[in-house]
């Protein structure tokens, strides 16, 4: 799934574990409740999709574009690698107020 275009999928409930979605399109995507482990998601572009109870644990998020994400902070993050991601308010995880985490 590499360079995908998932623009506005419904992904609801997917299975996406350890799934190769880098440099993929998910903007507007419906992930809620979607498994996400382990998936690199590096460069992906997630911008207002709907992460609701999403499950990202050990997601690689490196210089992923999340602006305007919904529910967040309802996803299971769990040692989710950010670098250099831009958070759902915009600011980018490697932001000292940020704590290297958009969580």
């Amino acid at each position: 799934l590499t360079n995908a275009k998932l623009f506005r999928a419904n992904l609801a409930n997917a299975d996406l574990s350890f799934a190769d979605l880098y440099n993929a399109v998910l903007t507007n995507a419906k992930l809620f409740r979607a498994n996400l482990t382990n998936a690199d998601l590096s460069f992906a572009y997630l911008e207002n999709a709907i992460l609701t109870n999403a499950i990202l644990t050990n997601a690689d998020l490196t210089n992923a574009d999340l602006e305007g994400a919904f529910d967040l902070d309802s996803a299971d993050l769990t040692g989710v690698t950010w670098s250099n991601t831009t958070c759902s308010n915009g600011s980018n995880s490697d932001d000292t107020a940020n704590g290297g985490t958009c969580s």
